[in-house]
């Protein structure tokens, strides 16, 4: 029996070295690009709720992309889910965290793409009057309050919970104040010594976009500069 079991441990012993040596030997693998092996795959996923320089939103090639290389007019599009019934003029944007100033949206445009309920309102399209804000984050207020837009023409019903409310705004030229805080023109400018950050829509060429950027900084001492930022996760293999 001690024969039998040596005997069997030898041939166990023999087969995986075998098996080893076959797995461990090198293969040839040719590359044939007029070849294919599978016409219908699946499609690559991304992150489709924004484009951004961090995380997950690094999609485009180029880094800064999404960070207004151009220094063109900011083109601020939102898509809204309502969470709470309006009238046939007025809506609540559900965030309470939404900090855009009084009437940034006047005079951009909205259209209701769906309708849960199948209302009247699905397909109303028109230019916003104004909107209410900014509740946040004044330190001076207890309960924040979501902004309300008001649109000029009122729609065949009034807006309600489950909407699909597209809304878009062009601000043409980029105000001062965005490109020197906040990082609201795309670059998170900095000045100093009374210098300034223009757009520039006045003596452009004919290729050159709608506007430019002109760092002015003619007094002693003064600095103007834009910036942007990119995560340390471009730089990952």
């Amino acid at each position: 029996m001690r024969k039998f079991l040596i005997h069997t441990a030898a041939c166990f012993s023999a087969l995986f070295l075998s098996l080893l040596a076959i797995s461990a030997s090198g293969q040839t693998l040719s590359l044939n690009d007029g070849s294919i092996l599978q016409s219908n795959t699946n499609r690559v996923g991304v992150n489709i709720g924004a484009i951004d320089y961090w995380d997950q939103g690094q999609i485009l090639k180029n880094l800064i992309g999404s960070s207004n290389p151009g220094m063109e007019p900011l083109q601020d599009r939102q898509i809204w889910a309502l969470a709470a019934a309006g009238t046939t003029t007025t809506f609540t944007v559900p965030d309470v965290y939404d900090g855009v100033s009084p009437n940034y949206w006047a005079g951009g445009t909205f259209t209701v793409v769906e309708s849960q309920s199948g209302g009247a309102e699905l397909g109303c399209t028109g230019t916003i009057a104004s909107n209410t804000g900014p509740n946040y984050p004044l330190s001076s207020v207890t309960t924040w309050v979501a902004p309300v837009i008001t649109v000029s023409s009122p729609c065949a019903a009034p807006f309600s919970v489950g909407d699909i409310v597209v809304i878009g705004n062009v601000t043409f030229p980029t105000p001062e104040a965005w490109w020197e805080t906040g990082g609201r023109g795309g670059t998170a400018g900095t000045v100093k010594g009374g210098a300034q950050l223009l757009s520039d829509t006045t003596d452009l060429c004919a290729t050159c976009g709608t506007q430019a950027l002109n760092m002015v900084a003619t007094a002693a001492g003064s600095s103007a500069a834009p910036s942007s930022s990119v995560s340390p996760e471009t730089c990952m293999p």
